[in-house]
């Protein structure tokens, strides 16, 4: 830009660190520099026109339904499905080398001769976007460079079911809302506790208390609770069998010596016959001057030992015999006193899994009283965005984290899972 007077010396040194600036904030923001590259300009965008130097030329003017856009000194431009750089191109060449004539801080006239460098065109305010459906604020919203699918909905209210009639609003709303939050929160209470239901008859049924097997879950909650419910099964198993197995070994351990004691019995049993045996050999022998006194006490005194021995080991077997009644009885208290501790908890479940289902029935009949259908938990959030192109509108199945474009057009939907 040429000035008419050294005047604006100073001006044009401010224009040069504006422009010095501007290529600084380009240059840091690749991506937003890669966006007004490609993006083409529609209907309903706002486009800003700025100067440097002269901000009476400032104006932020709005693509028309003609696709026609009015800047000054320029007059009416089609701007519809041109690009940011490919209009200011335009406006750049129809500005450069004209003379606007302005008036000084002095009081005095200025002449300032347009350059092509110092035309500025950027998007002052994209064409909003559109969300429609399973939100409860549906309507326009406005864009923003980086915005996401997730964000857009989120502006919108995030997402909600389906009302059956669609004129529940405001407070009927909040209060679907919140109706259908508990009743998910009590519906997965409800799973687990099928859940742990049918892990504890598994372990009756381990323990020998149920003869039946309980049949399998079903499959949504054993996707997610089965296997959680299989662990904690095998470690109270295997904590159960771990103590039984120290009572079964001390049993072993006991039969062992009770069949020691029943040999050594056999034994002594025999022993104490040859000794009475020969006891009675010789007090016959005695009675006939044969042997000595001395020689009938010594066979008398081994008589008695061999009967002292017997009693001893008789006596050893009679205490195993109830060593081992009562470490049998404890195996038997130990699974009876699981069996009702488990019987106790499946009660309880039983009685959980009951308030559970009522609670859940009477809020659903809260929700259908409001007039609205309960979201199926076989059901997924769907957001189809219809993004207008040169070819028409293009549907386009998103993700949560996909970029929107300005004027796309998200419809929310609740749709069935393919089994």
């Amino acid at each position: 830009m040429r000035s008419g007077g050294g005047v604006e010396t100073g001006i044009g040194m401010r224009r040069l660190i504006v422009g010095i600036f501007c290529c600084l904030v380009l240059a840091a923001s690749p991506a937003v520099s890669a966006e007004l590259a490609t993006y083409k300009l529609q209907r309903g965008d706002t486009v800003s026109l700025r100067v440097l130097g002269l901000a009476d030329l400032a104006v932020d003017s709005m693509i028309d339904v003609d696709g026609m856009i009015v800047l000054p000194y320029v007059g009416a431009l089609d701007a519809e499905n041109k690009t940011l750089l490919e209009l200011r191109e335009i406006v750049a060449t129809a500005l450069n080398g004209r003379t606007y004539r302005y008036l000084t801080r002095e009081g005095l006239d200025g002449l300032i001769t347009i350059g092509r460098d110092d035309v500025q065109l950027s998007v002052a305010q994209y064409r909003p976007v559109t969300v429609y459906g399973a939100v409860p604020n549906p309507g326009e919203i406005p864009f923003c460079a980086g915005m996401t699918v997730r964000a857009a909905v989120a502006r919108a209210g995030s997402v909600r079911p389906v009302f059956d009639d669609g004129t529940a609003t405001g407070a009927t709303s909040l209060r679907a809302s919140q109706l259908e939050g508990e009743i998910r929160a009590l519906t997965v209470q409800r799973d687990h506790e099928v859940a742990v239901g049918w892990r504890l008859r598994q372990e009756l049924q381990r323990l020998g208390a149920e003869k039946s097997e309980p049949g399998k879950l079903p499959e949504g909650i054993a996707e997610r609770w089965e296997g959680q419910q299989v662990a904690l099964l095998e470690r109270q198993m295997d904590a159960t069998n771990g103590q039984l197995d120290q009572l079964n070994k001390a049993i072993d351990s006991v039969d062992r010596r009770m069949e020691y004691l029943a040999e050594r019995e056999k034994a002594e049993a025999g022993i104490l016959n040859e000794d009475t045996e020969e006891m009675a050999k010789m007090e016959a022998l005695l009675k006939k001057g044969i042997v000595s006194n001395q020689r009938a006490s010594d066979v008398r005194r081994l008589q008695l030992l061999s009967a002292t021995r017997l009693l001893q080991t008789q006596d050893s077997t009679a205490r195993s015999e109830m060593e081992r009644l009562t470490l049998q009885a404890q195996v038997d208290r130990q699974v009876s006193d699981r069996v009702i501790v488990v019987m106790q908890q499946v009660e309880a479940s039983d009685v959980n899994l009951s308030v559970l289902n009522s609670r859940i029935t009477a809020l659903q009949q809260q929700l259908a009283m409001l007039g609205v259908s309960v979201m199926d938990t076989n059901q997924a959030l769907v957001v189809r965005i219809h993004r207008s192109s040169g070819a028409g509108v293009e549907e386009i199945l998103a993700t949560m984290d996909d970029l929107v474009s300005p004027g796309d057009i998200l419809e929310v939907s609740f749709e069935a899972l393919r089994n």
